[in-house]
């Protein structure tokens, strides 16, 4: 039983050390009856999440289901 359990501990320990991973998505939002299309990059540490929105650098937070983000434009106008 011992062996079982540090087999298990050994086992899934570099899955906890796996370096944060990247993800893309392409983001449809409807303004006003017009489908205006964008591209997001995340970026997820523990609870925290940064990368861009089409270009714009962005960083957020995760807490269960609920994401937040806030982003910044080129001008430093600030959305979120």
């Amino acid at each position: 039983m011992r062996l079982f359990a540090m087999l298990a501990l050994l086992l899934a320990t570099p899955a906890l050390a796996q370096a944060p991973r990247a993800e893309h998505w392409i983001v449809a939002t409807d303004m006003w009856g017009t489908t205006a299309w964008s591209t997001l990059d995340l970026v997820r540490e523990g609870g925290r999440l940064s990368g861009t929105l089409d270009g714009d650098p962005l960083d957020g937070t995760i807490k269960g289901k609920a994401i937040r983000f806030i982003a910044k434009d080129a001008k430093g106008t600030t959305y979120g």
